[in-house]
């Protein structure tokens, strides 16, 4: 069977990793021409950490955390008006 992915954001590749261990034929499709040099923190707990660790990607991902504390909206002076932390995770 071929199997077509739309979209080489993170939830793509993950999925043509997993599927690619399968005897179906992945094809992953992009519509931006370059792999974008920008991207967000993304929230790795729970059953995440187990999926990343199966990969063989958990320690990689460890040693390229960004140690995020969490998020601010900060006014024009700069005081702080709310705080949104970061949850210790594996």
């Amino acid at each position: 069977m071929r199997i077509l992915i739309s979209g080489a954001g993170i939830a793509g590749p993950c999925l043509a990793w997993w599927l690619s261990h399968s005897t179906h034929t992945i094809v992953l499709v992009e519509k931006s021409r370059t792999l974008l040099p920008q991207g967000q923190n993304i929230d790795i707990s729970g059953a995440a950490i187990t999926a990343v660790r199966r990969m063989g990607l958990l320690d990689a991902i460890r040693r390229l955390n960004t140690t995020e504390r969490g998020t601010a909206g900060v006014d024009a002076d700069g005081t702080v008006f709310a705080s949104f932390p970061t949850p210790r995770a594996g």
